[in-house]
Protein backbone atom coordinates (compact mmCIF):
# COMPACT_ATOMS: atom_id res chain seq x y z
CA UNK A 1 0.00 0.00 0.00
CA UNK A 2 0.64 3.83 -0.13
CA UNK A 3 3.12 4.85 2.76
CA UNK A 4 6.25 6.64 3.70
CA UNK A 5 9.86 5.63 3.90
CA UNK A 6 10.75 5.72 7.43
CA UNK A 7 14.50 4.52 6.81
CA UNK A 8 17.16 2.75 4.70
CA UNK A 9 19.59 1.22 6.02
CA UNK A 10 22.56 -1.84 5.21
CA UNK A 11 22.25 -4.90 7.73
CA UNK A 12 24.69 -7.22 7.93
CA UNK A 13 22.70 -10.13 8.02
CA UNK A 14 19.19 -8.93 5.94
CA UNK A 15 20.86 -6.61 3.39
CA UNK A 16 19.99 -3.41 2.13
CA UNK A 17 16.60 -2.63 4.18
CA UNK A 18 13.90 -0.05 3.10
CA UNK A 19 11.26 0.36 5.85
CA UNK A 20 8.11 2.26 4.74
CA UNK A 21 5.29 3.10 7.27
CA UNK A 22 2.09 1.91 6.15
CA UNK A 23 -0.23 3.29 8.57
CA UNK A 24 -2.43 1.71 11.45
CA UNK A 25 0.84 0.75 13.08
CA UNK A 26 1.76 -1.53 9.82
CA UNK A 27 5.46 -0.91 9.65
CA UNK A 28 7.00 -3.00 6.53
CA UNK A 29 10.51 -4.21 6.14
CA UNK A 30 11.55 -4.62 2.35
CA UNK A 31 15.48 -6.64 3.00
CA UNK A 32 17.86 -7.55 -0.16
CA UNK A 33 17.12 -4.36 -1.66
CA UNK A 34 19.79 -3.24 -4.45
CA UNK A 35 20.33 0.01 -5.56
CA UNK A 36 17.02 1.92 -3.62
CA UNK A 37 15.64 4.55 -5.66
CA UNK A 38 13.12 5.95 -3.20
CA UNK A 39 14.76 8.30 0.05
CA UNK A 40 13.58 8.74 3.62
CA UNK A 41 11.11 11.04 3.38
CA UNK A 42 9.90 9.69 0.37
CA UNK A 43 5.97 9.20 0.20
CA UNK A 44 5.32 6.03 -2.19
CA UNK A 45 2.24 4.65 -3.40
CA UNK A 46 1.23 0.92 -3.67
CA UNK A 47 3.03 -1.06 -6.79
CA UNK A 48 6.00 1.69 -6.74
CA UNK A 49 9.45 0.61 -7.36
CA UNK A 50 11.67 1.13 -4.10
CA UNK A 51 15.14 -0.43 -5.86
CA UNK A 52 16.09 -3.73 -7.53
CA UNK A 53 16.50 -7.24 -6.12
CA UNK A 54 19.86 -8.10 -4.66
CA UNK A 55 21.45 -10.44 -2.06
CA UNK A 56 20.37 -11.11 1.48
CA UNK A 57 23.84 -12.24 3.22
CA UNK A 58 21.91 -14.73 5.52
CA UNK A 59 20.56 -16.47 2.58
CA UNK A 60 23.20 -15.93 0.53
CA UNK A 61 23.00 -19.89 -1.27
CA UNK A 62 19.32 -18.75 -2.08
CA UNK A 63 18.87 -16.95 -5.96
CA UNK A 64 18.64 -12.92 -5.36
CA UNK A 65 15.05 -12.32 -4.07
CA UNK A 66 12.90 -9.71 -1.87
CA UNK A 67 12.78 -10.74 1.96
CA UNK A 68 9.42 -8.95 3.74
CA UNK A 69 8.77 -8.65 7.44
CA UNK A 70 6.19 -6.80 8.43
CA UNK A 71 5.55 -5.63 12.31
CA UNK A 72 1.75 -4.24 12.92
CA UNK A 73 2.06 -1.97 16.48
CA UNK A 74 5.72 -2.65 17.05
CA UNK A 75 4.97 -6.58 17.54
CA UNK A 76 6.01 -9.28 14.12
CA UNK A 77 3.42 -10.57 12.52
CA UNK A 78 2.86 -13.05 9.90
CA UNK A 79 2.61 -10.50 6.10
CA UNK A 80 0.36 -12.85 4.97
CA UNK A 81 -2.72 -13.16 7.54
CA UNK A 82 -2.43 -9.65 8.62
CA UNK A 83 -2.14 -8.13 4.91
CA UNK A 84 -4.59 -10.78 3.69
CA UNK A 85 -2.81 -12.07 0.90
CA UNK A 86 -3.78 -14.69 -1.33
CA UNK A 87 -0.82 -16.92 -2.36
CA UNK A 88 -1.76 -18.53 -6.02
Amino acid sequence: GNGRVTDIYEDEIMGQTVVIDHGNGIIAYYSGVATPTVAVDDVVDAGQTIGGIGEIPSEIAQQYHLHFSVKKDNEWVDPIKELNITLS
